[in-house]
């Protein structure tokens, strides 16, 4: 069966593009007949001929996005020939950006969704928060898949000498993570802000601290250049490093000690996952759903932040996983 996959995919790299890319050897060991629909990448043209493709494709198929698409959503609707539709939902934050129209066609749809998948029950509450009726089948389902261990060393290899020089000459070493540096609601989305302040404060009792902050794309350009103003300034540009460009992080969590991912909203946080899937503890703010095991400090709360990751730093064997190295 045709199994048509739409969302993110690599090169580009995001929780949901990993996930997406994983997802598919999956479904390929399944016996599945992939093909993945990454709209972002298309220009106007090929997303028109895919659109008319989804459409006019004969076969009974399955339809599996990332979230609602009007436009998927309104050719799904009016295809003349059976399907099979999942609606696999990552995130909440795109809702706000709905229209009064688009709400309406996402009612319809839904009627339609043969599968709705949430990664967390906190985002199932979204829907009933804002009047939406939840399909008949629904899965509260992780969206964490292990990664591909047979593909380590190529990984290692996307690493320059100077992140490699950081990675191994700083201890305790912290990573965090965030596919660009964008605002949420007025907000560091990613909480930039706050792992900076970490750092100029845990300075003062690890002289030898770390922290790579891996960001795949700039975004806000002005902010960054900020944020890099605000580092020198507090005397730790020496242990502060961000590694830019598409690449996976996941070899790291086993060389680092503590992963923070201090985000103002969230739907899961993979990297999350990822770190303790290594064994390396988690701190993360308590937004979202969260992956068992991961220690949450409340949401913007500066102190309590600190005050958590202090105490994995001081009381390694009292995380859930200990991440003390040989």
């Amino acid at each position: 069966m045709k199994y048509f996959l739409i969302g993110p995919y690599p090169p580009i790299l995001g929780g949901v593009s990993v996930f997406n890319y994983r997802y598919t050897k999956v479904l390929k060991q399944r016996g599945y007949d992939i093909e993945n629909i990454d709209l972002y990448r298309k220009t106007k043209l090929k997303r028109y001929l895919c659109y008319l493709k989804l459409f006019v494709w004969p076969r009974k198929s399955v339809y599996h996005l990332d979230k609602f698409i009007p436009p998927i959503a309104v050719i799904l609707l009016l295809r003349p020939f059976r399907s099979s539709i999942i609606l696999h939902h990552h995130s909440c934050r795109y809702f706000e950006t709905l229209g009064g129209i688009e709400r309406t066609i996402f009612r319809c749809f839904l009627r339609k969704v043969d599968e709705c998948i949430f990664i967390s029950e906190q985002l199932k509450a979204y829907y009933s928060q804002n009047g939406f009726a939840l399909p008949t089948k629904l899965t509260i389902q992780s969206p964490f898949l292990p990664p591909p261990l047979e593909e380590e060393d190529n990984i290692w290899n996307t690493y320059d000498s100077k992140t490699l020089c950081f990675v191994n000459s700083h201890k305790p070493l912290l990573i965090a993570n965030a596919f660009q540096i964008v605002f949420y609601q007025g907000v560091d989305l990613y909480g930039l802000d706050l792992c900076v302040d970490l750092v100029s404060e845990l300075k003062k009792i690890y002289p030898q601290i770390g922290l790579l902050f891996a960001l795949a794309e700039i975004g806000e350009t002005t902010y960054f250049e900020e944020t890099i103003h605000r580092i020198r300034k507090k005397t730790i540009a020496d242990n502060f490093f961000f590694m830019t460009g598409q690449k996976e992080l996941w070899p790291l969590f086993k060389k680092c000690d503590l992963m923070v991912r201090p985000t103002y909203s969230d739907g899961y946080g993979i990297s999350i996952a990822e770190a303790l899937y290594f064994h390396c503890p988690a701190v993360a703010s308590d937004v979202g759903g969260r992956p068992e095991g991961t220690i949450l400090f409340r949401n913007r709360d500066f102190d309590d932040f600190l005050c958590k990751v202090k105490n994995i730093l001081v009381n390694p064997k009292k995380s859930p996983y200990n991440f003390a190295r040989q």
